[in-house]
């Protein structure tokens, strides 16, 4: 999943960490926003991201390629012009969640939690007087420290192409993706409870699911679907903008790179609470699809999308005048 499919940490995410966030949560008066729009959630990820860009920025006269050493690069092209500070990357090229290992959570999904927690915490202590919330928000603000100093010494995620989910919900002009997004028509189905999510690939790279060439996109959000009796699921991405291998038009400033092309959508279709299913066996380049019959529930399964070219260093550099 890229850095800006979603919030990246949850209410859930949180819950395992802190079983009292819930409770904390419902007795504050207002009660706090966790997840969802307006949310803690929401508001660590905008805070958290403007902290990579602020880290990854790079102080220089010349475009520097990542890789390229800058006394080199300056050497070849530099002609005298006025320095300035150059994005070194976006953060849809940020990959946030894990992928060498199963059941795990990435360094940047930690650090998410944990500065989401000391948020929480925060909030929650500002609506009283000498209380113990204060004590738990010092001591998340100093874990979510530790988890941006881990990041830090392991390096960013970073991916040189990167291919949006379908409805990422801090995309340029992504599109929505909902239930409404799903349909029945008369069919041969049988009446049970599904999980329904897209994924987008770039057919110009994409080989198969056991070889996706890093072409395949993150799952959106995963949706909740009741298939009755006698019917088949259709879907409609119509709703949806797939990116088209064009960098969106916002300029230069936080740097350039090439998105990959959504040529086609792979439909995936689970039980409620197993994991979910390649369905058709062909590229699906049309705006619907409607399935023959029950899904198949076996098969390829869903992954979490592409992973990290490179590990994307920080800047250790003061500058002097």
């Amino acid at each position: 999943m890229l850095f800006t499919d979603s919030d990246v940490t949850s209410a859930a995410d949180l819950l395992q960490i802190d079983s009292e966030v819930s409770t904390v949560a419902n007795a504050s008066k207002p009660a706090i926003v966790v997840d969802g729009a307006g949310s803690i959630c929401e508001l660590a990820w905008r805070q958290c991201g403007q902290k990579i860009l602020t880290a990854q920025q790079l102080y220089s006269s010349v475009f520097v390629a990542v890789g390229t050493s800058g006394s080199h690069q300056a050497a070849v092209n530099y002609i005298g012009g006025p320095a300035r500070n150059q994005a070194r990357t976006r953060l849809n090229q940020v990959v946030a969640t894990e992928s060498q290992y199963a059941n795990t959570s990435s360094p940047i999904q930690l650090w998410l939690a944990y500065s989401a927690l000391a948020m929480f915490y925060r909030d929650a202590s500002a609506r009283k007087g000498n209380d113990r919330f204060q004590e738990k928000y010092n001591r998340y603000l100093e874990n979510a420290d530790f988890q941006w100093r881990q990041l830090r010494q392991l390096g960013l995620p970073w991916i040189a192409q990167p291919l949006e989910a379908p409805g990422s919900k801090h995309g340029v002009n992504a599109g929505t993706w909902a239930v409404a997004n799903l349909s029945t028509v008369a069919g041969s189905g049988t009446e049970q409870a599904l999980q329904v999510a897209i994924t987008y690939y770039d057919g110009s790279k994409y080989i198969s699911e056991a070889n996706t060439a890093n072409a395949e996109s993150g799952p959106s959000e995963i949706l909740a679907f009741a298939q009755p009796d006698a019917s088949v699921v259709r879907v409609s991405i119509a709703s949806l903008n797939p990116p088209a291998g064009v960098m969106p038009q916002v300029g230069l400033s936080q740097g350039a790179y090439t998105p990959l092309n959504a040529t086609h959508w792979i439909l995936w279709l689970g039980a409620a609470a197993g994991p979910l299913y390649w369905q058709a066996a062909v590229p699906i380049g049309t705006k619907t699809f409607t399935l023959a019959g029950d899904p198949v529930l076996s098969g390829a399964m869903l992954g979490a999308g592409q992973y990290p070219d490179l590990l994307l260093v920080f800047q250790n550099l003061v500058g002097r005048g």
